[in-house]
């Protein structure tokens, strides 16, 4: 690995005194499931998140905001001749990032997407050659824009040598599985690759290579 480099939203705006609850984001049509209330008093913002940890940023000093806007559903594919199943995330947008992960190996999955503005589409196809239902886990990241213009996306440049068997392991220290990869090569074309995801880290597939390679990797969480 070769360098790394970060991009997140910064604090635009500041107010004495105030609060921005889940439903006044939601009126507006910028809810966020996993922010539970945007608290700001004397300078300083006060976030508080669904899980119940808190995180308290000097508006005038601060800079970024790392609060979490990648959101996880669970879905379970029947045995069917037809799969198409919707997730509704009611982020009012169809700006949204989306990958399938399989449950049990959490392998990304190839399934067709049509984006709507409160929910995603996802067309499983046929699945009658199944001798049981299969369980995936959906991932759906979004901006999310009010006096937080927030998100969270690292990027990683690494290099992959030739042989047999090359693999890389990127250890982004997200403490979660649900984050969205994608990689790119030199000509800023993504590819597709087998990735298992760590609490802590991803590790990625390329297969034998005949020549030395760079690539992008991008993480949101």
């Amino acid at each position: 690995m070769t360098g790394k480099t970060s991009s997140r939203g910064a604090i635009t705006g500041k107010g004495s005194s105030g609060g921005i609850t889940t439903s006044k984001l939601e009126t507006l049509g910028l809810a966020q499931p996993l922010i539970q209330t945007l608290e700001i008093s004397g300078g300083d913002l006060l976030v508080t998140l669904n899980d119940g940890t808190t995180t308290t940023l000097d508006l005038p000093d601060a800079t970024v905001a790392e609060i979490p806007n990648v959101n996880s559903y669970d879905v379970t594919v029947p045995v069917s001749a037809t799969n198409v199943i919707d997730v509704t995330h009611n982020l009012n947008t169809k700006d949204v990032i989306i990958q399938v992960l399989d449950a049990v190996t959490d392998e990304e999955v190839a399934v067709p997407v049509v984006r709507h503005l409160d929910k995603v589409t996802l067309d499983f196809g046929s699945t009658a050659h199944e001798s049981a239902s299969k369980d995936y886990k959906v991932l759906v990241a979004a901006k999310i824009e009010f006096q937080l213009d927030t998100f969270s996306i690292d990027a990683y440049t690494i290099t992959v040598p030739a042989g047999i068997d090359q693999e890389v392991d990127i250890v982004h220290n997200l403490t979660s599985k649900d984050v969205i990869v994608q990689v790119f090569d030199s000509n800023d074309e993504q590819i597709e690759l087998q990735i298992i995801r760590y609490t802590n880290k991803v590790k990625l597939f390329f297969g034998d290579t005949d020549s030395e390679a760079s690539y992008r990797v991008v993480i949101a969480t």
